[in-house]
């Protein structure tokens, strides 16, 4: 290459690298693996260091990954939180070895071997034994601070027998049974999937909300040092001793390891044993032992020299591809899915895959009765990665898109620049399923016992077709209904009656408006306040907003436009009361998020059980009884003796018209 076609390759690169770092540090939603973005920044360092005229300080290579979002205060780390250089073989950990001996002038190295959890990296500071900041590694200089979040972490201690500062660092991350559960319950919501453990945790760390956060049950382990002014243990392996005794939480699975040998079997060893765990780890971080011995070799800009991790490769199988079905979400979009020979992958048994689109089936030039190659990404949710070409025998048939819908047989459409092929009939069984699914979500109106089974049923007997038809069920005829006992009828019933006051921000990503998520919905109801004034914004006024594009504009403005969604719309608003925002801030984030609530005596305008739901929707934390730890009692008729201990307490009271003025439900 020429120098023109190198800088060009330079900067080419620098812009891929820059678009993954945003999907995995803020989006949480990475495309490729952490292999190939390796690869990346070392084509990157190659080009770099052969062409050093190149080099500018935006590059990649010259910063750390950064996972700061704004959404939280920022605070210095004292010791700066730098990368690990990460490597893939026996060999690279040989040559590491060779590097740590020749620059310690040692024969003779003992490491430290730790689990390397899939997770997100934390920096706990406590100031004279009390935890003041729950850092998060942000761009290594400064990290957000997490700590109300963290705090949910019940075995976490905030007060330790430590004096001066001490920041004491580690990984929060979720356990694989926790996942399952928070999945398999989104499934039966019929709600999307989290992709895997560290996206859930990287997603739920960043919540505004620690009653969010609190139901989904973070865990933490604790590793590493920065700043500790009174430490007297010499090593790493003394180090994990000295936390443990502190009784904070430690992987029980660190060894210590006399050469690289024994670190190599320990690698190997827990490559085979890693589906055991539960909880999701990729590898194994090697530690020099000895402190004395890391400070002397120091760090570059964005690496410690005394440490490295040994990535275990992503396990693959191969299997025959029977047959490709065709799924329909709730916007129309037709999924191609994988169906082939059960194979043991990960710890579990897989059959299917999505195949996403079918431009990604053309690319990987996948076929019907082909020899596919199938992966777990992230170690859980399974995926096809190539062909064995050399198996094919003629029998293999092209994948090509439906041209009729599976489900209902309209005729499917490719709109101009999409890659996605479509129903368009909006009464598909299909679409309205996944639209109730969505309706009905814990992100939307939070209607609890409405999962896809009683979707399925109600949509295919007819008995829902709009949103409105879940506020105006016949419950006698629900007890009526094979397997609907009394038990379950009365609790959707008070599910939905919970349900019926609502922010603006959960009724817009209620509503399944095209390309509108739940961030694009905190936007719009930040900007438009009411729902009357973004049903009449038009196109020009939605695409000068921060964060709105051309695409969503239109279907904004598409949506509103049409008479049966504004009919529908009306008939909701007969049910439900939607609380406008207040002052260039939701209810969501303002009074009630994060806030500890007690409700004693009789309120007027609701049942109990409606109000905690209110509150909860909000982010508010509801509690059962009055201790210091309580922010709030709200107060009804005939209060008994959690009033007079409150007041005592000093806590804060709310009668029930305050109540319901924080919530947006009263002026």
């Amino acid at each position: 290459m020429n120098k023109k076609e190198i800088k060009n390759k330079i900067e080419s690169l620098k812009e891929k690298i820059k678009y993954h770092n945003y999907l995995y540090y803020i989006e949480n939603k990475p495309a490729i693996s952490d292999y190939d973005f390796d690869l990346l920044i070392k084509e990157l360092e190659k080009l770099e260091k052969e062409n050093p005229e190149f080099i500018t300080e935006d590059s990649p290579t010259q910063r750390i990954g950064s996972d700061l979002s704004g959404a939280f205060p920022s605070f210095s780390h004292y010791i700066p939180m730098l990368s690990i250089e990460n490597t893939y073989s026996k060999e690279e950990l040989l040559d590491f070895d060779k590097r740590v001996k020749k620059l310690t002038k040692s024969n003779a190295i003992e490491y430290v071997c730790e689990h390397k959890l899939d997770g997100l990296s934390i920096n706990l500071i406590y100031e004279d034994g009390l935890l003041i900041h729950a850092l998060t590694r942000g761009d290594g200089l400064k990290g957000e601070d997490v700590i109300n979040n963290i705090k949910t972490i019940p075995y976490l201690p905030l007060k330790l027998s430590l004096s001066g500062i001490s920041e004491i660092r580690g990984e929060v991350f979720i356990k694989k049974s926790v996942f399952k559960k928070i999945n398999s319950k989104r499934e039966e919501n019929g709600e999307a999937l989290f992709a895997n453990p560290r996206n859930l945790a990287a997603g739920t760390l960043k919540l505004q909300s620690p009653g969010e956060v609190k139901k989904r049950n973070l865990s933490l382990f604790l590793y590493g040092k920065g700043r500790f002014d009174n430490l007297f243990v010499k090593t790493q392996y003394e180090y994990l001793k000295f936390l443990e005794k502190l009784k904070l939480p430690v992987s029980k699975n660190y060894k210590l390891c006399e050469n690289i040998d024994d670190v190599w079997n320990y690698c190997e060893e827990w490559n085979k044993k890693r589906d055991e765990l539960d909880y999701p780890i990729d590898g194994i971080v090697i530690k020099v032992n000895n402190f004395s011995l890391q400070d002397q070799l120091g760090s570059t800009m964005k690496t410690p020299r005394w440490i490295i991790a040994y990535k275990f490769p992503a396990e693959r199988v191969l299997t025959k591809l029977n047959k490709v079905v065709f799924q329909v979400g709730r916007t129309g979009i037709i999924t191609p899915v994988a169906e082939f020979e059960p194979v043991h992958l990960a710890g579990t048994i897989v059959k299917r895959a999505t195949l996403h689109n079918f431009d990604e089936i053309k690319r990987k030039d996948i076929k019907e009765n082909d020899w596919i190659y199938v992966e777990k990404g992230g170690d859980i949710i399974p995926k096809v990665i190539g062909v064995d070409k050399e198996k094919r025998k003629g029998v293999e048939r092209e994948i090509l898109p439906p041209r009729n819908c599976p489900v209902c047989g309209e005729k499917t459409v490719k709109f101009e620049g999409e890659v996605a092929y479509r129903c368009t009939n909006i009464s598909c069984p299909a679409q309205i399923k996944g639209r109730i699914a969505n309706f009905v979500s814990s992100d939307a109106f939070d209607i609890q016992f409405l999962g896809k089974k009683w979707i399925d049923i109600l949509v295919d007997k007819g008995i829902i077709k709009n949103f409105s038809d879940i506020f105006s069920l016949d419950y006698t005829k629900l007890l009526k209904m094979e397997r609907m006992g009394e038990k379950s009828v009365m609790n959707l019933k008070d599910a939905i009656e919970s349900a019926k006051n609502i922010s603006l921000e959960r009724f817009i990503y209620a509503l399944g408006i095209p390309y509108v998520g739940k961030k694009s919905a905190q936007i719009l109801a930040s900007h438009f306040k009411t729902l009357d004034a973004l049903m009449n914004a038009s196109t020009d006024e939605l695409c000068n907003i921060d964060g709105i594009g051309e695409k969503t504009a239109s279907a904004i403005v598409d949506f509103f436009v049409s008479e049966k969604n504004k009919a529908e719309i009306d008939k909701l608003l007969r049910y439900i009361n939607i609380a406008d925002v207040k002052n260039d801030k939701t209810v969501l984030s303002t009074d009630i998020s994060g806030k500890k609530f007690l409700i004693t005596g009789t309120l007027v305008s609701m049942k109990r059980k409606e109000a905690e739901n209110i509150l909860k929707k909000f982010g508010g934390i509801v509690v059962s009884s009055v201790s210091k730890s309580l922010d709030i009692l709200i107060v009804g008729e005939k209060p008994g003796s959690k009033y007079e201990k409150a007041v005592n307490l000093g806590i804060e009271i709310w009668d029930e018209n305050r109540f319901l003025q924080k919530c947006g439900l009263k002026k």
